[in-house]
């Protein structure tokens, strides 16, 4: 990842991976799709939203629906501002 514009963070895969890594077990990965079309990609979103309320993190919404940045207020990880 070069940065929050990267287009590889699409998918939605990257914020699942890093949500993983602070509960193993939180991701069902046989729910997530591989991105390849902007359906895939809303349901990855969706999914992504719903994975880290569980975990209890703040969720952040900007621009586009495709663009997810959130703060992990439970163990104290931020985000910075994409601008």
């Amino acid at each position: 990842m070069d940065s929050f514009k990267d287009k590889r963070l699409s998918n939605g895969i990257f914020f699942l991976e890093l949500l993983s890594a602070m509960e193993p077990r939180v991701v069902n990965w046989s729910l997530i799709r591989r991105g390849e079309y902007d359906e895939d990609k809303k349901l990855n979103a969706t999914y992504t939203i719903s994975v880290a309320r569980k975990l209890g993190c703040s969720i952040f919404l900007y621009k586009k629906v495709h663009q997810l940045f959130f703060r992990l207020s439970q163990l104290g990880y931020e985000v910075p501002d994409p601008e």
